[in-house]
């Protein structure tokens, strides 16, 4: 562009460069999250995990045109800042470099308000030669209610790691990796699979908590699955059983108990058929909420909870006596000490089932002021 300028008494075109400028990075794109997409009838959603999934540019010294410069990408940031100087924290669950760049991240956006057009606005910011360490906050992302987040996935191996600050390392027997509702996830065999979480003292949930995963049951007879649960499932005892009953349709089922005996149990009217994924959250606290693929059930409203700080987290079985063991794929399971808002289980459920319909990402820029046609495409959804 050009800009006139008054010098003394005469006017003299001088000749400027106008770009952006990206910190170092060489390319942007602005992502935006329609308003549309997120649920928040009781206000603002704060520090929310977003879902970003998509095939990129490829890795430069992999083919031509490639746009980041790190073989393990880390040279691919976020930033509420159109000059990228301030990064949003953000976990990398897998990153693909052959040929193709596959990158499932979630980043941490401060806020999603649905008062405008877009619920939110942020920048991808890639290419920089200078940067050879990781720049995502894993334990950042995941706000201080968050006990435990398990992906299942890191590229193409079981992933145990819990990605938030408590660090929780999960432990698995006879549990590999299978696919997922997100990247990739755990499968269970359906005898002898279980994978369980920390100690007893760990995921203290007597009172109030969350627990969401995705499922994908292939088991068809007669029998009860435990997906997720934290107590004797022998005896009915010390804690919580979120469970799936395959003669009924595939429906869900909780259980909660103190120490003698079963306080409420709950059937779905919702049905989830096998062979397919399915989005299940638990809650509880107030009352007993339970939301299938982010619609909450209709059954009768229930106040009991669990004494649940006996047994250790299990995930695949009963607790502990790894009874009703489950039968197919498990994903991207998130265990919080709060009552998450059935706003925050619904832009969950929409952001994870269609992240590429989620947010929109725009055309490529440079920090010369260029555009490319090199946008990325999303990967298959189900």
């Amino acid at each position: 562009m050009r800009r006139i300028a008054l010098i003394t008494g005469f006017i003299a075109l001088v000749g400027t460069s106008s770009y952006a400028t990206y910190s170092g990075y060489t390319y942007q794109r602005q992502i935006t999250i329609p308003s549309a997409n997120v649920f928040n009838a009781s206000g603002t959603l704060t520090n929310f995990p977003v879902l970003i999934s998509t095939v990129s540019v490829t890795y430069s010294t992999a083919a031509a045109g490639g746009r980041f410069s790190n073989s393990n990408g880390f040279d691919s940031i976020f930033s509420t800042k159109t000059d990228c100087s301030v990064s949003l924290s953000h976990d990398t669950e897998t990153y693909n470099n052959t040929g193709s760049t596959y990158t499932t991240v979630w980043v941490k956006v401060p806020v999603l308000d649905t008062a405008t057009l877009n619920a939110a606005t942020f920048y991808w910011c890639y290419g920089n030669s200078a940067i050879t360490t990781y720049q995502g906050v894993s334990t950042n992302t995941w706000d201080s209610s968050y006990m435990g987040v398990y992906h299942m996935a890191d590229n193409t191996t079981l992933s145990l790691k819990d990605s938030t600050s408590n660090g929780i390392t999960a432990t698995t027997t006879s549990v590999v990796l299978g696919s997922g509702a997100v990247g990739s996830g755990a499968y269970f065999n359906g005898t002898t699979s279980t994978m369980t979480a920390g100690t007893a003292a760990n995921f203290n949930l007597s009172t109030v908590g969350t627990v969401s995963l995705w499922f994908y049951s292939t088991l068809d007879a007669d029998q009860w699955q435990n997906m997720i649960s934290k107590g004797n499932s022998a005896t009915g005892r010390n804690g919580f059983a979120f469970n799936l009953y395959t003669l009924s349709n595939k429906k869900v089922y909780y259980f909660m108990a103190d120490a003698t005996a079963y306080q409420d149990s709950w059937e779905t009217n919702a049905y989830a058929p096998a062979n397919a994924w399915h989005h299940a959250v638990l809650v509880w606290g107030t009352a007993v909420k339970i939301y299938i693929d982010g619609v909450r059930d209709l059954g009768i409203a229930r106040t009991k909870t669990p004494v649940s700080n006996v047994y250790k987290m299990t995930i695949g079985a009963g607790a502990e006596a790894l009874s009703y063991q489950y039968k197919g794929m498990i994903d991207e399971v998130e265990i919080s000490n709060v009552e998450r808002t059935g706003d925050w289980i619904k832009t969950s459920y929409n952001n994870q089932k269609l992240p590429g319909t989620f947010i929109t990402i725009g055309s490529e820029t440079t920090d010369a002021g260029a555009s490319s046609s090199n946008a990325p495409f999303f990967g298959t959804e189900f």
